[in-house]
């Protein structure tokens, strides 16, 4: 049985593969423009929490046993799982990402073979794409059990937590002070990554600080304090309330005047602490992160030049994957690159409690209310905290920079609000959760909601 996420490589896991222990990381062959897709690929083949569940099949074993039987080559969470498992156990030096390559359009429509890509771009879709597999193979099994059935362990069955929310997904808290009355609005937004500016940084400890510094609402950016009811003055601070297991930065490069790259240097170190930028209200508060992976661009825009990857493979060396060439790489020369995008892990597992929601929308970490709900967020620039028409985005949304995720069909009730469900237990499977189907035995897995077959003497089929 699968118990916490496992931060670190699992050695009876890779012992499974015929991939020669300590053998450099697999190259991958450049199809035409895929060198984005490739720098991306090796970064979450080396991402550990991630790797250890594609090593087990984890999705696959969940998805096969699907009400839907969809076909594994049309699942995006499928082809990504065999994909990783795939380079992590295969006895050869390079391999030629054919079958995602050739599926880009599950991850996104207008996605084209051929044709380079934004490599942040393609990384949020096929994350995306991964958690709303979950969400619809979940959402499936529900209703075949029944829509308002509730499990042993009090979770409401229309929670959106998946396993890839768990590596990736974390939340930012807004507290936003009106300075005429004083009364004080929080709202919290889930998050799969952060984007932060660099014109005026020189270092990731600079950025992080003014991406998280507070800022005054003032002149044409005022807020409609709902006390006042005007727009006034007001002081808002942003803080991370819960810090993810694995933390993606992307650095925004792309953003300079009339669009050019700004390709500064920015300095960073292989180790990140963000206690500094925690709510204080929160259950985490001292995030603790080792950089596994970056994703370095040369050239003058996203979609043209060419990216690389750098990563730190089970042993803990440091490689250059570039395409098929995979060369031995120091941390000297790692931290040196102008990277686009970094890739942080944490060392602990974050802690896990019961989360409610207090009256001023604030999470509380313990509360009795196994069914509280969070009210939904479209976005948390500067637009959604002034008497400005905020339009809510179809796809993507975007927070000063940052992704968040959309509102997935089936998670909401009629007010629009966004179930959030407690959780007591950290174990993704739970012994004491099992039913039947037919002859079939089947457990009910107690993090995801979603039936996983088992024999008769409990192990995973």
């Amino acid at each position: 049985l699968m118990g916490m996420l496992h931060m670190t490589w699992q050695p009876s896991l890779l012992k499974l593969s015929k991939r020669k222990h300590g053998a450099p990381p697999l190259g991958l062959r450049n199809l035409g423009n895929t060198c984005y897709l490739n720098s991306v690929l090796q970064c979450l083949t080396y991402t550990p929490p991630l790797a250890n569940l594609c090593l087990q099949y984890f999705h696959s074993s969940i998805c096969d046993s699907g009400p839907g039987k969809d076909k594994k080559g049309d699942c995006p969470f499928c082809i990504l799982e065999r994909r990783i498992a795939r380079s992590l156990s295969i006895e050869a030096v390079c391999d030629a990402p054919s079958k995602i390559n050739g599926c880009l359009r599950i991850y996104a429509e207008h996605f084209r073979s051929g044709r380079q890509e934004d490599a942040h771009e393609f990384l949020r879709y096929v994350i995306d794409a991964c958690h709303n597999t979950c969400l619809r193979l979940k959402k499936l099994q529900q209703q075949q059990r029944g829509k308002n059935e509730i499990s042993s362990n009090g979770d409401a069955s229309g929670t959106g937590q998946t396993v890839v929310k768990e590596i990736f997904g974390g939340s930012l808290q807004s507290k936003v002070k009106c300075l005429s009355c004083g009364v004080e609005s929080n709202k919290i937004d889930e998050i799969m990554d952060i984007s932060l500016d660099i014109v005026h940084s020189s270092s990731l400890r600079e950025a992080l600080q003014m991406f998280f510094q507070p800022e005054i609402l003032e002149g044409n950016n005022k807020y409609k304090c709902e006390n006042c009811k005007e727009l006034v003055a007001a002081r808002k601070q942003m803080t991370l309330f819960q810090a993810p297991n694995v933390l993606v930065i992307q650095l925004k490069r792309f953003e300079g005047i009339y669009g050019s790259k700004i390709d500064k240097p920015i300095a960073f170190d292989d180790e990140l602490m963000l206690s500094s930028y925690m709510c204080k209200d929160g259950l985490d508060q001292h995030p603790e992160y080792h950089l596994c992976g970056t994703i370095v661009h040369s050239g003058f825009s996203p979609d043209s030049g060419h990216y690389y990857a750098y990563i730190k493979d089970t042993l803990g060396r440091w490689f250059r994957c570039n395409d098929s060439y995979v060369s031995v790489s120091t941390l000297q020369e790692v931290l040196s690159e102008r990277v686009y995008i970094l890739f942080f892990s944490r060392t602990k597992q974050r802690p896990q409690g019961r989360m409610g929601v207090v009256p001023n929308g604030l999470i509380s970490p313990e509360s009795n209310d196994s069914r509280a709900s969070v009210k939904k967020s479209v976005s948390l620039d500067k637009s959604a905290t002034t008497g400005q028409q905020v339009h809510e985005p179809k796809a993507i949304m975007i927070a000063n920079g940052t992704r968040l995720l959309p509102e997935k069909a089936g998670l909401s009730d009629k007010t629009g609000d966004l179930k959030m469900s407690s959780k007591s237990s950290n174990s993704y499977i739970s012994a004491n959760v099992l039913k039947s189907s037919g002859t079939k035995p089947l457990m009910i897995d107690r993090f995801t909601g979603l039936e996983i077959p088992i024999r008769s003497n409990g192990d995973i089929l």
